[in-house]
């Protein structure tokens, strides 16, 4: 088989080929397909020889050098070349987080977050601990936390101390995605002194581990003046099913910024109380979609059968989702009956 037929014969290898073309400087589409062709290891998911590895190494350092371009195409294209390189794609992100340039270590936090390289949780401690980049040390936390390894809970928790808003907002978006309960109080401390940032990924952290002890202060925050802090605290008070909060949820259903409405109306759902019915009712006549489906979503979790002809309504929305969602709450509530 000629290697023009392997290239067409192979999409992953085509592909491949014609992301990195961007990264080879001064190499035309054509060549940069036959450099990528000839390793078979991206292919198959290993090295077959060692001008492969070779090859491959140089291809990488590519990619990574020039990762720091910000077109959402060019970005597609990185992740995916560096998913199927795998393994020495890792190992040279782990080197690329002591690079002098600051954008390129926050790249590859980024990168080894998206990877879910375990292999690089010591060097994203590392980072976390010693960077003087605040961007760079929020991206290694996430990272921390989309890899899930216990062993980085210790420095999270002091990273929710730092004293810039950045790092802490990374670090509590990790113990939240880590589902680190042993974080709760630091999360709570967050939540009462933090910046906008903070308290909303701190506020989402407690919900995911549902830390019924932080449930007043989320409370609170439903009167923040931060509206993402208010749609975080009404998600929170729906995972933890927080009955005390329908009251003020149900106020919530009618603030001014729409993401508030459907994350109140989801908690809602979550709760289950069937107080909150009516005013569910009004939210399926909301203008945005958003909150319609959520409201939707809502009494069909609740099942009281007063939302079965405003949601039969629905059937005839304009928007697709807006029916499916009205048509899976019916059935949520007629199934009960």
């Amino acid at each position: 088989m000629s290697l023009k037929e392997k290239i067409e014969n192979n999409i992953t290898i085509f592909l491949l080929g014609t992301l990195v073309t961007g990264f080879l400087a001064g190499i035309g589409t054509y060549k940069a397909i036959l450099e990528i062709a000839k390793l078979e290891v991206v292919s198959e998911g290993r090295l077959n020889q060692k001008s492969d590895s070779s090859q491959l190494e140089e291809v990488t350092k590519k990619i990574i050098q020039d990762m720091t371009n910000r077109d959402m195409d060019v970005e597609t294209g990185v992740k995916y070349a560096l998913a199927k390189i795998g393994k020495p794609a890792i190992t040279q992100l782990i080197v690329a987080l002591k690079a002098k340039d600051k954008n390129l270590r926050e790249m590859a936090a980024l990168y080894l977050g998206e990877m879910q390289a375990a292999d690089a949780v010591d060097a994203l401690i590392y980072a976390l601990q010693n960077d003087d980049e605040p961007y760079v040390m929020r991206e290694a936390a996430r990272a921390l936390g989309e890899i899930g390894n216990k062993k980085s809970v210790k420095s999270l928790r002091y990273a929710l101390k730092d004293n810039n808003s950045l790092t802490r907002e990374g670090a509590a978006y990790a113990l939240g995605k880590m589902k680190a309960i042993e974080a709760q109080d630091d999360l709570i401390n967050a939540l009462k002194n933090g910046a906008p940032n903070v308290k909303v990924e701190a506020a989402r952290a407690l919900g995911k581990i549902q830390a019924h002890e932080s449930a007043e202060y989320l409370l609170n925050l439903l009167n923040d003046k931060n509206s993402s802090v208010r749609s975080s605290a009404a998600y929170a008070l729906g995972m933890i099913k927080y009955t005390k909060a329908v009251d003020a949820l149900i106020i919530a259903l009618e603030d001014y910024d729409k993401d508030v409405k459907a994350s109140a109306a989801r908690a809602l759902g979550k709760i289950g109380d069937p107080s909150a019915v009516d005013a569910l009712i009004i939210a399926l006549e909301d203008y945005n979609k958003n909150v319609k489906t959520n409201a939707a979503g809502a009494l069909g979790k609740i099942g009281d059968t007063r939302a079965i002809e405003p949601l039969k309504k629905l059937l005839t929305n304009n928007d697709l989702w807006v029916r499916n969602q009205a048509e899976w709450a019916l059935k949520d509530i007629q199934g009960r009956y």
